[in-house]
């Protein structure tokens, strides 16, 4: 997952919330240390999720072994010639 996906910058504006409202509509924190907290929450959802998508997304590696029947993990093997049907 990349670190600028808008998964990502979504979740971290969503934990940043009240230090943007703050800075913007409030006015009582400064843009810096707005902007700095934003970063830190990026780095930090940009990590989680990608531990995350590669936990709960991703098929166990025996079901990958196995073949199973979706486009993800399907693999054609084009060095064995294809079975003939009996006639």
């Amino acid at each position: 997952m990349s670190p600028l996906s808008p998964m990502v910058l979504g979740a971290a504006a969503l934990v940043t919330s009240p230090a943007i409202y703050d800075t913007v509509v409030e006015q009582s924190l400064p843009l810096d240390q707005a902007l700095i907290r934003y970063l830190v929450a990026v780095a930090i959802c940009w990590a989680l999720l990608s531990v995350l998508t590669e936990f709960a997304l991703k098929p166990p590696p025996a079901a990958r072994a196995a073949g199973a029947d979706d486009a993800e993990t399907a693999v054609l093997d084009i060095a064995a010639p294809a079975e003939k049907p009996a006639s």
